[in-house]
């Protein structure tokens, strides 16, 4: 009993679950112990010898039999007496606006000292990283890990000077605050809405690691394999900027409307996924050709530094890390690539076969670790409209590679420029990624940049993981804003395009619209397309989220000023993204 109370201190010390001095009062106790009978064993005595006229005896005295002792009982008494214990603090801090009731506002470890306010992760006084709506900081087994609004753990890393923050699960024995049920709308006929919990994808085995995968016809959620609509944003400037020459500090920035991203803005817009274009030549830090002085710290025909600042990996590396802590899904895509000697300074007809294959070799090494991050193989081919001299199937030719050019075919000031080359098949891009130990999401386009969605299912390259999904590029009609671009006559080729999205996923396909759009100023595709896309189950993201308006841009740009005010075409997006995320199933 007395040993039981000290182990219950210690226990209690141990466990760090009170922070006080804590004092037992142990009472006064009458032990009583039983003695047994005892019944003594005989006693010989020794003999006794006589001597005497040299002669002796010796006689031998008969054994004696001790009397038996009865038994008996004992009794004594214990006086009462106290135990005392320092009981240390909690050994898991918590902190945030759902720590449990008295917890501290902060906590120490061996960087320094952490809190949270306003949902946002400081140490020493000094954000830490991008963090955003952080309802709980944990100190636990030597890490400092956070959950955010959207349940999501993550856990730090890095240093002071460079900190990140890697998508976890969360640390044990921490089950506060608890993350509400996954839940979906219904609307009646009667126009209430009701809400449900939303079953699991079948087949998918939840990981409890926020990341995104296919099962089915469906994108799911890793976490816990519940069905994902992905809700996103383009950010546009990794795939120019750095390239360009206009930054050498911050691959991001160095030109109007080019900034790094607005992730708070972002968040109000019921954003859950953001999609980053990047520039091959730029990811694998080599130097290239410009042809025509694409910026004005060229000249053409000038050798350029493709990564000039030497910080572009690292750049795209503190992207997807601060997108991830938004609780954001990531699509990797690869928007610029061209043959060497040439500079990648705009779309070309396809990804060639040297760079692109080294670009999507480093990239799935680097992210392969990140369920998150999804890999998009070539922003908008259109090998069908460039001259291919070796006469070969271009629809086959995207994904087994082969179809010989002798320009490179791009746009804008680029014009056309001779140079043989060959493009890399997609399937040699996902043979190069799962032979990186990438295993996330990959997303495949079509021909006639991306918008030809009719030949997807005959066209596309084979995943050993099933981890496939098709790309939609779904922009209006320029003969009807309310149909989709599209080969062929508008009034055919554009319910054509929309059906047969819905048959890839038919045939048990994700489809993902990786960019729309229309004109700033009006809203009237983006209200035929969205709702469409909601009821066939297609994911979307808007082209693009900068801050473009103010140097000229007309059209497909979501937002009118740094401050993310919406355009009228961003302002219809804005609102159905709101709604879509409230859970609502029909939004108009």
């Amino acid at each position: 009993m007395i040993r039981a109370r000290h182990s219950l201190l210690a226990g209690l010390a141990l466990a760090g679950l009170v922070h006080a001095q804590t004092t037992v009062t142990v009472p006064a106790q009458t032990v009583t112990v039983p003695v047994p009978a005892v019944t003594p064993p005989p006693v010989t005595p020794p003999p006794i010898v006589l001597s005497g006229n040299g002669q002796s005896i010796t006689i031998q005295p008969p054994a004696v039999q001790p009397p038996a002792i009865p038994a008996t009982t004992l009794q004594y008494t214990v006086p009462a007496y106290q135990l005392s214990a320092t009981v240390t603090a909690p050994t898991t801090p918590m902190i945030g606006t759902l720590a449990p009731a008295g917890s501290p506002t902060s906590f120490a470890t061996s960087q320094g000292t952490w809190t949270v306010l306003s949902g946002v992760v400081y140490l020493n006084g000094a954000t830490y990283g991008y963090s955003l709506g952080v309802v709980l900081l944990v100190n636990a087994g030597g890490s400092v890990y956070q959950e955010n609004g959207s349940c999501l753990w993550w856990v730090a890393g890095g240093t002071a000077v460079s900190p990140t923050w890697t998508s976890s699960s969360a640390p044990a024995g921490v089950t506060l605050p608890r993350c509400p049920v996954q839940t979906t709308s219904t609307t009646t006929s009667s126009g209430s809405t009701s809400t449900t919990s939303a079953p699991p994808a079948t087949g998918c085995k939840p990981t409890g690691v926020f990341g995104i995968a296919v099962s089915g016809a469906n994108l799911v959620s890793t976490k816990d394999c519940s069905v994902v609509q992905l809700r996103g944003v383009n950010i546009s400037g990794l795939e120019a900027v750095a390239i360009q020459g206009w930054s050498v500090s911050d691959p991001w920035g160095g030109t109007p409307g080019n900034d790094d991203p607005l992730w708070p803005q972002i968040a109000a817009w019921g954003v859950n996924a953001v999609r980053i274009p990047l520039n091959e030549a730029s990811w694998n830090g080599i130097s290239c050709l410009d042809d025509n002085g694409d910026s004005v710290p060229h000249k053409a025909g000038q050798t350029v530094n493709a990564d000039p600042g030497g910080n572009y990996r690292q750049t795209v590396q503190n992207t997807v890390t601060a997108a991830n802590a938004a609780g954001y899904y990531v699509i990797l895509d690869l928007h610029f690539s061209a043959p060497s000697p040439h500079c990648p300074q705009t779309q070309s007809a396809a990804p060639d076969s040297v760079n692109a294959v080294t670009f999507w070799a480093s990239i799935a090494a680097t992210f392969k670790n990140n369920p998150a991050v999804m890999y998009e193989l070539f922003n908008e081919p259109f090998l069908d409209q460039t001259t291919i001299t070796n006469g070969v199937n271009v629809k086959a030719a995207l994904i087994s590679g082969g179809a010989q050019m002798s320009n490179m075919n791009g746009q804008g000031e680029e014009g056309i420029i001779p140079v043989n080359w060959s493009n890399a098949g997609f399937q040699t891009l996902v043979n190069t990624i799962r032979q990186a130990g990438a295993t996330g999401v990959i997303l495949s386009s079509t021909l006639a940049y991306a918008s030809d969605t009719g030949d997807w299912l005959q066209y596309h390259p084979t995943d050993p993981l099933n981890q496939l999904a098709a790309v939609w590029h779904a922009y209006p009609n320029g003969s009807s804003q309310t149909i989709p671009d599209c080969v062929g006559a508008a009034a055919t080729c554009g319910p054509a395009t929309m059906a047969a999205a819905k048959a890839i996923i038919a045939a048990g396909y994700p489809v993902v619209i990786t960019e729309f759009g229309e004109g700033n100023n009006q809203s009237v595709w983006a209200p035929v397309l969205l709702p469409f896309a909601d009821a066939a189950g297609i994911s979307y993201f808007g082209w693009t989220f900068n801050n473009w308006v103010p140097q000229g841009s007309t059209s497909n740009v979501l937002i009118s000023d740094a401050n993310a005010d919406p355009t009228t075409y961003g302002a219809y997006v804005k609102q159905h993204y709101l709604c879509r995320a409230a859970g609502t199933a029909s939004c108009p």
